[in-house]
């Protein structure tokens, strides 16, 4: 069953949270729309997924983002000079 055509104005009104329209948002969904602020719902949920993408990425490395490539491997850091070593702010010989 598809849901009742119904204006903005008129679920403002009767305190409702989404209306319908029947016709297609900008992007050609045929769905609710918010109250609030005219939105398609379709559209909406479509933004928080990648929005949700984003935001799981971005704690990723790039380690893990991307493939490794066999012919640069990560053998730790790189000691410049062996006969330094300082402890506590010390250089010890």
């Amino acid at each position: 069953m598809s849901p009742k055509i119904i204006s903005q104005q008129s679920a403002y009104n009767d305190g409702l949270k989404f209306f319908f329209t029947g016709s297609p948002c900008a992007r050609g969904h045929i769905a609710e729309r918010y109250v609030s602020n005219g939105k398609c719902r379709e559209c909406d949920s479509e933004n928080n997924r990648r929005r949700y993408q984003r935001q799981t990425n971005r704690g990723k490395s790039l380690f893990e983002l991307w493939p490794p490539r066999p012919d640069r491997v990560w053998r730790g850091p790189v000691c410049r000079s062996l006969a330094r070593v300082r402890v506590n702010g010390v250089t010890l010989a």
